[in-house]
Protein backbone atom coordinates (compact mmCIF):
# COMPACT_ATOMS: atom_id res chain seq x y z
CA UNK A 1 0.00 0.00 0.00
CA UNK A 2 1.47 3.51 -1.22
CA UNK A 3 1.35 6.25 1.49
CA UNK A 4 3.28 9.56 1.61
CA UNK A 5 3.08 13.48 3.05
CA UNK A 6 1.78 16.41 1.25
CA UNK A 7 3.17 19.69 2.69
CA UNK A 8 1.51 22.85 0.62
CA UNK A 9 2.88 26.12 1.82
CA UNK A 10 1.93 29.57 1.39
CA UNK A 11 4.23 32.59 1.40
CA UNK A 12 3.03 36.44 1.75
CA UNK A 13 4.70 39.23 1.79
CA UNK A 14 8.38 37.84 0.95
CA UNK A 15 10.87 40.12 0.70
CA UNK A 16 12.71 38.21 -2.08
CA UNK A 17 14.20 36.52 -4.39
CA UNK A 18 11.36 36.52 -6.81
CA UNK A 19 12.88 36.96 -9.97
CA UNK A 20 15.51 35.34 -12.15
CA UNK A 21 17.11 38.57 -11.84
CA UNK A 22 17.22 38.34 -8.29
CA UNK A 23 19.21 34.70 -8.12
CA UNK A 24 15.79 32.69 -7.35
CA UNK A 25 16.64 29.59 -9.42
CA UNK A 26 20.29 29.97 -8.10
CA UNK A 27 18.76 29.60 -4.72
CA UNK A 28 16.21 26.77 -4.85
CA UNK A 29 18.56 24.64 -7.07
CA UNK A 30 21.53 25.53 -3.99
CA UNK A 31 18.71 24.84 -1.22
CA UNK A 32 17.41 21.46 -2.59
CA UNK A 33 20.62 19.86 -2.74
CA UNK A 34 21.46 20.82 1.05
CA UNK A 35 18.66 18.12 2.09
CA UNK A 36 19.05 14.74 1.75
CA UNK A 37 16.54 13.75 -0.79
CA UNK A 38 17.94 12.50 -4.32
CA UNK A 39 17.07 15.07 -7.48
CA UNK A 40 16.41 13.48 -10.96
CA UNK A 41 15.65 16.55 -12.43
CA UNK A 42 15.16 20.03 -12.26
CA UNK A 43 13.07 22.13 -14.43
CA UNK A 44 11.37 25.44 -14.73
CA UNK A 45 9.59 28.12 -16.58
CA UNK A 46 10.33 32.25 -16.59
CA UNK A 47 7.31 34.32 -17.27
CA UNK A 48 7.72 37.83 -18.71
CA UNK A 49 8.02 39.37 -15.40
CA UNK A 50 11.21 37.57 -14.69
CA UNK A 51 9.32 35.16 -11.83
CA UNK A 52 9.23 31.11 -12.28
CA UNK A 53 7.56 28.43 -11.66
CA UNK A 54 10.05 25.16 -10.50
CA UNK A 55 9.81 21.93 -10.48
CA UNK A 56 12.40 19.08 -8.65
CA UNK A 57 11.78 15.74 -9.51
CA UNK A 58 13.10 13.48 -6.61
CA UNK A 59 13.24 9.98 -6.12
CA UNK A 60 11.38 10.71 -2.77
CA UNK A 61 8.50 12.04 -5.55
CA UNK A 62 8.76 15.79 -6.55
CA UNK A 63 8.62 19.61 -5.13
CA UNK A 64 7.11 22.68 -6.77
CA UNK A 65 7.77 26.25 -5.81
CA UNK A 66 5.75 29.29 -7.93
CA UNK A 67 6.63 32.80 -6.83
CA UNK A 68 4.33 35.71 -8.04
CA UNK A 69 6.30 39.09 -7.89
CA UNK A 70 3.21 41.55 -8.21
CA UNK A 71 1.34 40.31 -4.66
CA UNK A 72 5.19 39.23 -3.26
CA UNK A 73 3.60 35.62 -3.16
CA UNK A 74 5.05 32.14 -2.91
CA UNK A 75 3.86 28.79 -3.28
CA UNK A 76 5.30 25.65 -2.45
CA UNK A 77 4.31 21.98 -2.45
CA UNK A 78 6.23 19.21 -1.40
CA UNK A 79 5.26 15.96 -2.07
CA UNK A 80 7.14 12.90 -0.27
CA UNK A 81 6.18 9.26 -0.38
CA UNK A 82 7.20 6.75 2.03
CA UNK A 83 7.95 3.71 0.07
CA UNK A 84 10.15 2.28 1.94
CA UNK A 85 10.71 4.31 4.79
CA UNK A 86 8.28 7.64 6.47
CA UNK A 87 9.76 10.47 4.41
CA UNK A 88 7.36 13.02 6.65
CA UNK A 89 10.44 14.66 8.47
CA UNK A 90 12.43 14.75 5.16
CA UNK A 91 9.48 16.79 3.79
CA UNK A 92 9.27 18.59 6.48
CA UNK A 93 12.90 19.69 6.30
CA UNK A 94 12.71 20.46 2.29
CA UNK A 95 9.71 23.03 3.22
CA UNK A 96 11.86 24.65 6.08
CA UNK A 97 14.87 24.55 3.43
CA UNK A 98 12.72 26.12 0.32
CA UNK A 99 10.56 28.49 2.57
CA UNK A 100 13.39 30.56 4.44
CA UNK A 101 14.63 31.90 1.07
CA UNK A 102 12.22 34.32 0.92
CA UNK A 103 12.45 35.99 4.14
CA UNK A 104 8.72 36.27 5.31
CA UNK A 105 7.51 35.61 8.53
CA UNK A 106 3.73 35.40 7.39
CA UNK A 107 3.65 31.56 6.32
CA UNK A 108 0.74 29.58 6.13
CA UNK A 109 1.64 25.60 6.39
CA UNK A 110 -0.88 22.38 5.25
CA UNK A 111 0.24 19.34 5.75
CA UNK A 112 -1.56 16.19 5.36
CA UNK A 113 -0.73 12.46 5.25
CA UNK A 114 -2.12 10.11 2.48
CA UNK A 115 -2.39 6.58 1.80
CA UNK A 116 -3.78 4.48 -1.09
CA UNK A 117 -6.31 2.09 -0.70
Amino acid sequence: MASGTRIAINLNNCAGPLTVKDGILLKLEKAIKSVKVTVLGQYYRVFSDDTVTWVAVLQESHVSVSAYLDARHVTIDVHMCNETKDNTELARKVGHVLSDIFKTKNVKWGEEKWMSE
